[in-house]
Protein backbone atom coordinates (compact mmCIF):
# COMPACT_ATOMS: atom_id res chain seq x y z
CA UNK A 1 0.00 0.00 0.00
CA UNK A 2 1.04 3.47 -0.64
CA UNK A 3 0.24 7.08 0.15
CA UNK A 4 1.44 10.44 -0.61
CA UNK A 5 3.76 12.15 1.30
CA UNK A 6 3.09 15.37 3.59
CA UNK A 7 5.37 18.24 3.66
CA UNK A 8 6.44 17.18 6.96
CA UNK A 9 7.20 13.50 5.90
CA UNK A 10 9.07 15.15 2.59
CA UNK A 11 11.28 16.81 4.98
CA UNK A 12 12.59 13.97 7.48
CA UNK A 13 13.98 10.06 7.11
CA UNK A 14 13.90 7.91 10.47
CA UNK A 15 13.88 11.09 11.90
CA UNK A 16 16.78 12.89 10.02
CA UNK A 17 16.87 15.39 7.67
CA UNK A 18 16.67 13.77 4.03
CA UNK A 19 19.87 13.19 1.86
CA UNK A 20 19.80 16.49 -0.95
CA UNK A 21 16.08 16.05 -0.96
CA UNK A 22 14.32 18.69 -3.15
CA UNK A 23 10.61 18.62 -2.14
CA UNK A 24 8.12 18.10 -5.37
CA UNK A 25 4.55 19.30 -5.28
CA UNK A 26 1.95 16.38 -4.81
CA UNK A 27 -0.66 18.28 -5.81
CA UNK A 28 -1.64 17.44 -9.45
CA UNK A 29 -3.19 14.18 -10.81
CA UNK A 30 -0.75 11.91 -9.76
CA UNK A 31 1.66 12.35 -7.17
CA UNK A 32 4.95 11.37 -7.64
CA UNK A 33 6.45 10.66 -4.55
CA UNK A 34 4.94 8.02 -2.62
CA UNK A 35 6.00 5.85 1.17
CA UNK A 36 5.39 2.30 1.33
CA UNK A 37 3.97 1.09 4.33
CA UNK A 38 5.22 -2.01 6.18
CA UNK A 39 2.93 -4.95 7.23
CA UNK A 40 3.58 -7.80 9.76
CA UNK A 41 4.85 -10.91 8.22
CA UNK A 42 6.19 -14.40 10.19
CA UNK A 43 9.55 -15.21 9.61
CA UNK A 44 7.82 -19.00 8.74
CA UNK A 45 6.07 -17.82 6.14
CA UNK A 46 9.12 -16.08 4.26
CA UNK A 47 8.02 -17.25 0.75
CA UNK A 48 9.03 -17.09 -2.92
CA UNK A 49 6.38 -14.15 -3.07
CA UNK A 50 8.65 -12.38 -0.33
CA UNK A 51 12.05 -13.50 -0.54
CA UNK A 52 13.25 -17.14 -1.28
CA UNK A 53 15.70 -18.15 1.40
CA UNK A 54 16.84 -20.81 -1.04
CA UNK A 55 18.81 -17.71 -2.19
CA UNK A 56 20.74 -16.86 0.65
CA UNK A 57 24.70 -17.08 -0.36
CA UNK A 58 26.46 -19.95 1.87
CA UNK A 59 27.99 -19.17 5.13
CA UNK A 60 31.82 -19.26 5.40
CA UNK A 61 32.47 -21.38 3.92
CA UNK A 62 33.44 -23.90 1.25
CA UNK A 63 35.42 -22.73 -1.28
CA UNK A 64 39.16 -22.47 -2.02
CA UNK A 65 40.15 -19.54 -2.79
CA UNK A 66 40.38 -15.94 -0.36
CA UNK A 67 37.37 -15.06 1.84
CA UNK A 68 37.36 -11.42 2.39
CA UNK A 69 34.22 -11.97 5.08
CA UNK A 70 36.65 -13.81 7.38
CA UNK A 71 39.75 -11.33 6.57
CA UNK A 72 37.46 -8.35 7.75
CA UNK A 73 36.79 -10.17 10.29
CA UNK A 74 40.10 -11.20 11.51
CA UNK A 75 41.19 -7.38 11.10
CA UNK A 76 38.39 -6.22 13.39
CA UNK A 77 39.76 -8.74 15.82
CA UNK A 78 43.26 -7.91 15.38
CA UNK A 79 44.99 -6.05 18.83
CA UNK A 80 48.15 -4.32 18.74
CA UNK A 81 50.37 -1.54 21.49
CA UNK A 82 51.72 1.03 18.96
CA UNK A 83 52.78 4.23 20.51
CA UNK A 84 53.63 7.09 17.83
CA UNK A 85 56.57 9.95 17.99
CA UNK A 86 53.48 12.12 18.64
CA UNK A 87 52.37 10.11 21.88
CA UNK A 88 49.18 8.45 20.34
CA UNK A 89 49.25 5.22 20.62
CA UNK A 90 46.40 2.38 18.72
CA UNK A 91 45.71 -0.75 19.78
CA UNK A 92 43.42 -2.19 17.28
CA UNK A 93 41.66 -1.01 13.76
CA UNK A 94 39.21 0.44 15.34
CA UNK A 95 41.71 3.23 16.88
CA UNK A 96 42.88 3.84 13.42
CA UNK A 97 39.80 4.13 12.12
CA UNK A 98 38.69 6.63 14.86
CA UNK A 99 41.89 8.89 14.16
CA UNK A 100 41.27 8.67 10.80
CA UNK A 101 37.70 10.16 11.10
CA UNK A 102 39.50 13.23 12.48
CA UNK A 103 41.79 13.63 9.71
CA UNK A 104 41.28 15.68 6.38
CA UNK A 105 41.73 13.33 3.82
CA UNK A 106 44.74 15.30 2.43
CA UNK A 107 46.27 14.86 5.97
CA UNK A 108 45.26 11.20 6.14
CA UNK A 109 47.55 9.74 3.52
CA UNK A 110 50.52 11.34 5.15
CA UNK A 111 49.50 9.98 8.69
CA UNK A 112 49.14 6.34 7.77
CA UNK A 113 52.59 6.36 5.95
CA UNK A 114 54.37 7.08 8.85
CA UNK A 115 52.21 5.59 11.29
CA UNK A 116 52.96 2.06 9.20
CA UNK A 117 56.85 2.59 8.67
CA UNK A 118 56.91 2.45 12.63
CA UNK A 119 54.78 -0.19 12.14
CA UNK A 120 56.49 -3.18 9.73
CA UNK A 121 54.41 -6.61 10.66
CA UNK A 122 51.29 -4.35 10.59
CA UNK A 123 52.04 -3.06 7.45
CA UNK A 124 53.11 -6.62 5.64
CA UNK A 125 49.70 -8.31 6.82
CA UNK A 126 47.71 -5.93 7.05
CA UNK A 127 48.94 -2.50 5.40
CA UNK A 128 47.23 -2.84 1.84
CA UNK A 129 43.66 -3.27 3.10
CA UNK A 130 43.97 -0.61 5.91
CA UNK A 131 45.05 1.30 3.49
CA UNK A 132 42.14 1.15 0.78
CA UNK A 133 39.78 0.90 3.55
CA UNK A 134 41.34 4.20 5.80
CA UNK A 135 42.24 6.40 2.29
CA UNK A 136 39.30 7.81 0.84
CA UNK A 137 39.65 10.96 -0.76
CA UNK A 138 38.87 10.75 -3.93
CA UNK A 139 35.46 9.28 -3.23
CA UNK A 140 34.82 12.69 -1.58
CA UNK A 141 35.95 14.64 -4.72
CA UNK A 142 33.05 16.57 -7.10
CA UNK A 143 34.57 14.73 -9.92
CA UNK A 144 34.64 11.03 -7.97
CA UNK A 145 33.80 8.64 -11.00
CA UNK A 146 32.46 4.57 -10.25
CA UNK A 147 34.37 4.07 -13.67
CA UNK A 148 38.01 5.04 -12.15
CA UNK A 149 39.28 2.23 -9.82
CA UNK A 150 41.37 4.42 -7.10
CA UNK A 151 43.82 3.69 -4.13
CA UNK A 152 42.13 6.43 -2.11
CA UNK A 153 38.80 5.67 -3.19
CA UNK A 154 37.53 4.02 0.38
CA UNK A 155 36.83 0.58 -1.53
CA UNK A 156 38.85 -2.89 -0.54
CA UNK A 157 38.58 -5.72 -3.47
CA UNK A 158 39.50 -8.66 -2.63
CA UNK A 159 39.70 -12.00 -5.58
CA UNK A 160 35.93 -13.14 -6.79
CA UNK A 161 34.51 -16.24 -5.33
CA UNK A 162 33.42 -18.82 -8.04
CA UNK A 163 29.65 -19.45 -7.08
CA UNK A 164 30.22 -23.15 -9.27
CA UNK A 165 31.92 -24.62 -6.42
CA UNK A 166 28.57 -24.95 -4.59
CA UNK A 167 27.23 -27.87 -4.51
CA UNK A 168 23.16 -27.18 -3.73
CA UNK A 169 20.25 -25.12 -5.62
CA UNK A 170 20.09 -22.78 -6.90
CA UNK A 171 23.83 -22.27 -7.47
CA UNK A 172 24.50 -25.72 -9.35
CA UNK A 173 21.40 -24.55 -11.75
CA UNK A 174 23.12 -21.80 -13.00
CA UNK A 175 24.21 -22.56 -16.75
CA UNK A 176 27.31 -19.75 -17.06
CA UNK A 177 30.19 -19.22 -14.71
CA UNK A 178 29.42 -17.47 -11.63
CA UNK A 179 31.87 -15.38 -10.30
CA UNK A 180 30.96 -13.10 -6.78
CA UNK A 181 32.67 -10.01 -6.73
CA UNK A 182 34.06 -9.21 -2.65
CA UNK A 183 34.51 -5.88 -1.29
CA UNK A 184 34.63 -4.04 1.73
CA UNK A 185 34.11 0.05 2.81
CA UNK A 186 33.94 1.76 5.95
CA UNK A 187 30.83 3.93 6.85
CA UNK A 188 31.53 6.29 9.59
CA UNK A 189 27.61 6.28 10.11
CA UNK A 190 25.48 4.56 12.19
CA UNK A 191 22.71 1.90 11.22
CA UNK A 192 19.62 4.20 11.78
CA UNK A 193 21.37 6.78 8.74
CA UNK A 194 22.84 3.64 6.83
CA UNK A 195 18.92 2.38 6.34
CA UNK A 196 17.40 5.61 5.67
CA UNK A 197 19.76 6.54 2.47
CA UNK A 198 19.43 2.95 1.17
CA UNK A 199 15.54 2.89 1.89
CA UNK A 200 15.07 5.97 -0.18
CA UNK A 201 15.04 5.30 -3.51
CA UNK A 202 13.67 9.08 -4.90
CA UNK A 203 17.18 9.99 -4.68
CA UNK A 204 18.99 7.04 -6.73
CA UNK A 205 18.78 9.03 -9.94
CA UNK A 206 20.89 11.47 -7.99
CA UNK A 207 23.37 9.16 -7.58
CA UNK A 208 26.89 9.74 -9.41
CA UNK A 209 27.18 7.56 -12.64
CA UNK A 210 23.43 6.57 -12.07
CA UNK A 211 21.96 5.21 -15.37
CA UNK A 212 18.15 4.64 -14.16
CA UNK A 213 15.06 4.80 -16.51
CA UNK A 214 13.08 4.24 -12.91
CA UNK A 215 13.72 2.83 -9.85
CA UNK A 216 10.47 2.24 -7.09
CA UNK A 217 9.94 0.01 -4.55
CA UNK A 218 6.71 -2.34 -4.99
CA UNK A 219 3.46 -1.75 -3.52
CA UNK A 220 2.69 -4.19 -0.80
CA UNK A 221 6.47 -5.68 -0.70
CA UNK A 222 7.50 -4.22 2.42
CA UNK A 223 7.17 -6.49 5.45
CA UNK A 224 8.83 -6.34 9.11
CA UNK A 225 8.82 -8.78 11.58
CA UNK A 226 10.78 -11.25 13.85
CA UNK A 227 12.54 -14.76 13.56
CA UNK A 228 12.22 -17.56 15.61
CA UNK A 229 14.93 -15.86 18.40
CA UNK A 230 12.89 -12.69 18.47
CA UNK A 231 15.38 -10.67 16.09
CA UNK A 232 13.75 -7.86 13.67
CA UNK A 233 14.07 -8.94 9.59
CA UNK A 234 12.36 -7.02 7.15
CA UNK A 235 12.16 -7.69 3.47
CA UNK A 236 11.51 -5.78 0.40
CA UNK A 237 10.65 -6.09 -3.89
CA UNK A 238 12.61 -3.43 -5.77
CA UNK A 239 12.05 -3.05 -9.51
CA UNK A 240 14.38 -0.75 -11.41
CA UNK A 241 14.72 -0.30 -14.91
CA UNK A 242 18.76 0.83 -16.26
CA UNK A 243 19.97 2.16 -19.86
CA UNK A 244 22.82 -0.17 -21.29
CA UNK A 245 25.40 1.79 -23.88
CA UNK A 246 25.00 1.33 -27.21
CA UNK A 247 23.80 -1.63 -29.13
CA UNK A 248 21.79 -2.70 -26.38
CA UNK A 249 19.06 -0.71 -25.27
CA UNK A 250 18.01 -1.37 -21.12
CA UNK A 251 17.56 -4.35 -18.29
CA UNK A 252 15.04 -4.68 -15.94
CA UNK A 253 15.48 -5.85 -12.81
CA UNK A 254 13.15 -7.12 -9.40
CA UNK A 255 15.11 -7.03 -6.90
CA UNK A 256 14.50 -9.44 -3.90
CA UNK A 257 15.75 -8.05 -0.07
CA UNK A 258 15.78 -9.33 3.09
CA UNK A 259 17.61 -7.94 6.29
CA UNK A 260 18.38 -10.11 8.99
CA UNK A 261 20.55 -10.30 12.24
CA UNK A 262 22.75 -13.21 12.96
CA UNK A 263 22.76 -14.41 16.22
CA UNK A 264 25.51 -11.99 16.99
CA UNK A 265 23.77 -9.34 16.46
CA UNK A 266 25.33 -8.99 12.85
CA UNK A 267 23.20 -7.21 10.32
CA UNK A 268 23.17 -9.32 6.79
CA UNK A 269 21.43 -7.55 4.03
CA UNK A 270 20.74 -10.48 1.41
CA UNK A 271 19.43 -9.92 -2.49
CA UNK A 272 18.85 -11.90 -5.48
CA UNK A 273 16.82 -11.62 -8.74
CA UNK A 274 14.96 -14.22 -10.64
CA UNK A 275 14.65 -11.25 -13.10
CA UNK A 276 14.53 -12.65 -17.37
CA UNK A 277 17.29 -10.18 -18.30
CA UNK A 278 19.81 -12.11 -15.93
CA UNK A 279 21.46 -15.48 -16.30
CA UNK A 280 21.60 -14.82 -12.55
CA UNK A 281 21.85 -12.26 -9.88
CA UNK A 282 23.05 -12.62 -6.16
CA UNK A 283 24.59 -11.04 -3.45
CA UNK A 284 24.39 -9.71 0.38
CA UNK A 285 26.42 -6.84 2.35
CA UNK A 286 27.49 -8.18 6.15
CA UNK A 287 27.40 -5.18 8.47
CA UNK A 288 30.18 -5.71 10.57
CA UNK A 289 30.74 -2.91 13.65
CA UNK A 290 33.79 -1.11 14.40
CA UNK A 291 34.89 -0.46 17.79
CA UNK A 292 37.92 1.21 19.62
CA UNK A 293 39.67 -0.35 22.29
CA UNK A 294 37.19 0.58 24.71
CA UNK A 295 34.37 -1.49 23.04
CA UNK A 296 32.87 1.91 21.72
CA UNK A 297 31.50 2.04 18.36
CA UNK A 298 33.28 3.80 15.98
CA UNK A 299 31.69 2.91 12.41
CA UNK A 300 30.80 0.36 10.43
CA UNK A 301 32.52 -2.09 7.94
CA UNK A 302 30.20 -3.18 5.27
CA UNK A 303 31.45 -6.18 3.23
CA UNK A 304 29.73 -6.80 0.08
CA UNK A 305 29.50 -10.23 -1.94
CA UNK A 306 27.89 -9.54 -5.22
CA UNK A 307 27.48 -10.81 -8.56
CA UNK A 308 25.50 -10.98 -11.84
CA UNK A 309 25.74 -12.09 -15.33
CA UNK A 310 23.29 -10.08 -17.80
CA UNK A 311 21.32 -11.87 -20.26
CA UNK A 312 23.21 -11.63 -24.10
CA UNK A 313 25.34 -8.78 -22.36
CA UNK A 314 29.36 -9.43 -22.43
CA UNK A 315 29.75 -8.46 -18.67
CA UNK A 316 32.48 -9.40 -16.88
CA UNK A 317 34.65 -8.66 -13.50
CA UNK A 318 35.49 -5.26 -14.63
CA UNK A 319 31.31 -4.71 -14.96
CA UNK A 320 30.98 -6.37 -11.63
CA UNK A 321 33.46 -4.19 -9.67
CA UNK A 322 31.93 -0.69 -11.41
CA UNK A 323 28.92 -1.64 -10.21
CA UNK A 324 29.61 -2.14 -6.63
CA UNK A 325 31.92 1.12 -6.91
CA UNK A 326 28.93 2.96 -8.07
CA UNK A 327 26.59 1.48 -5.21
CA UNK A 328 28.66 1.10 -2.63
CA UNK A 329 30.46 4.29 -3.20
CA UNK A 330 27.56 6.41 -3.29
CA UNK A 331 25.82 4.74 -0.14
CA UNK A 332 29.02 5.66 1.62
CA UNK A 333 29.06 9.08 0.46
CA UNK A 334 25.47 9.86 1.09
CA UNK A 335 25.34 7.84 4.43
CA UNK A 336 28.04 9.57 5.86
CA UNK A 337 27.17 13.08 5.00
CA UNK A 338 23.62 12.80 6.09
CA UNK A 339 25.47 11.26 9.80
CA UNK A 340 27.38 14.46 9.81
CA UNK A 341 25.17 16.75 9.49
CA UNK A 342 22.63 14.89 11.75
CA UNK A 343 20.39 17.63 13.92
CA UNK A 344 21.24 17.54 17.82
CA UNK A 345 18.66 16.52 18.32
CA UNK A 346 19.28 13.11 16.48
CA UNK A 347 21.48 12.40 20.08
CA UNK A 348 23.62 9.41 20.10
CA UNK A 349 24.18 7.47 17.42
CA UNK A 350 21.20 4.72 16.56
CA UNK A 351 22.48 1.06 16.36
CA UNK A 352 19.93 -0.84 18.06
CA UNK A 353 18.54 -4.03 15.45
CA UNK A 354 15.06 -2.81 16.44
CA UNK A 355 15.93 0.39 13.88
CA UNK A 356 14.95 -1.76 11.19
CA UNK A 357 11.32 -1.55 12.35
CA UNK A 358 11.14 2.09 11.88
CA UNK A 359 12.87 1.95 8.73
CA UNK A 360 10.85 4.52 5.94
CA UNK A 361 10.58 3.44 1.95
CA UNK A 362 10.56 6.12 -0.29
CA UNK A 363 9.74 6.17 -3.74
CA UNK A 364 9.29 8.28 -7.35
CA UNK A 365 7.16 7.63 -10.16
Amino acid sequence: MTRPLSAASLASSMGIVTLLSTPIATTGDEPSLFEVEPSILRWELLSESTFDLGWLLPEPRTHKGRDLLVEMRNLLALRFDLKTKDGDRYQCFGDLVAKASMLEPEACQPWLAELLEEAPELDRDWGVGVSQLLLAGSLQREAWSPTKDQNDDGLLFAAAWPLDEEQGAPWKDITVPALLEQSAALLQSDLATIKAVENDYREYPNNVGADYEQIFPLDGSYYIGRDPSGRPFSTLRLSFECDLPFPFSTYETLLCILNRFSDGGVLYTDIYSKSEDFYWLAGRDVFLPVQDWRGEWVSYLIVRQFGFDLEGIPDGPKHRREAIRASLGNLKRNAEELFRGRPESYGRARNDPKILDGVRVLGRR
